[in-house]
């Protein structure tokens, strides 16, 4: 798996195509601390890490941190969501649950 390129991550977990999430890690999905910028908006990063094409930094922003970190999740979600379909794989966690049962924003 190549590195991450986010210097502060505080969250990560691992995805599997395996049934349980029990297979060698297939992608790793990193989600950064928050940033306020200079401007008082703020952004929140991700990065899914180990899957050619995916690896770039996607960062979301918004009004406050929790909205940064929200549409960082729901875009992360959406990221993962769309590597399942083109792959045609479901991506486990540890605990079995693929990608669209994990990470659920309504």
């Amino acid at each position: 798996m190549s590195e991450s390129l986010i210097t502060d991550v505080v969250a990560a977990t691992e995805y599997c195509v395996t049934a349980g999430g029990t297979g060698a890690p297939f992608a790793t999905l990193h989600i950064g601390r928050p940033q306020r910028h200079e401007d008082g908006d703020w952004t929140c990063s991700h990065q899914i890490i180990g899957v050619d094409g995916f690896g770039e930094v996607r960062a979301a922003a918004g009004i406050d941190s929790l909205q940064a970190l929200y549409l960082c999740l729901y875009m992360a979600n959406a990221r993962l969501a769309d590597l399942q379909r083109r792959l045609g794989v479901a991506l486990l966690d540890e605990g079995g649950a693929d990608v669209q049962q994990r990470i659920r924003i309504k």
